[in-house]
């Protein structure tokens, strides 16, 4: 028991000064073993996919591309509305490669409920799947300060698609 509490007497978590997960932890981890899983995805239907470090980072730095294309930047807010998908994990972790806030929203909400997250938030951008998109469509003349909608899963007038943009974006950020 002494030795115990010795260690936890000792022990402390670094503080870093400046942290940022995608460059520090899966950038990092796919420099280092780029073939490491990171993610096992598997859908509701049991198909599985499986991301390397070195995928996610790539994607991700290709997530970054985009938003920084369509002018969105570090303290900007991004409204994230996706379900179950690897595409969440891709943007959430260029949000934070970039130093975008990130406000999470579940699929659900209601036309009136994005609105209000919009503009409480100064939402620069909301990103979506093309089964929710429509609720983006109804809502936009009243949301002034979003600038950019991203559709994941197809494509949708008057709005970034994702899936397209992410093929053709740099891997470097």
């Amino acid at each position: 028991m002494n030795s115990y509490q010795k260690i936890r007497q000792e022990f402390s978590i670094p503080r870093h000064e400046y942290f940022n997960f995608a460059t520090d932890i899966i950038d990092k981890w796919a420099s280092e073993c780029p073939e490491k899983l990171a993610m096992l995805w598997v859908d509701d239907n049991g198909s599985e996919r499986e991301i390397s470090f070195s995928q996610m980072s790539d994607a991700s730095k290709r997530a970054a591309n985009c938003l920084a294309d369509a002018g969105i930047k570090r303290g900007d807010t991004v409204i994230l509305m996706l379900g179950r998908q690897v595409a969440w994990w891709e943007i959430m972790t260029a949000c934070l490669r970039m130093g975008v806030i990130v406000s999470p929203g579940t699929t659900q909400l209601s036309e009136k409920d994005i609105a209000y997250r919009a503009n409480a938030t100064e939402a620069s951008c909301i990103v979506t799947d093309i089964e929710n998109i429509e609720k983006i469509k109804n809502i936009r003349e009243h949301c002034s300060s979003v600038k950019a909608v991203f559709s994941v899963g197809g494509s949708y007038p008057s709005c970034a698609d994702y899936d397209a943009l992410l093929d053709s974006a740099a891997t470097s950020f």
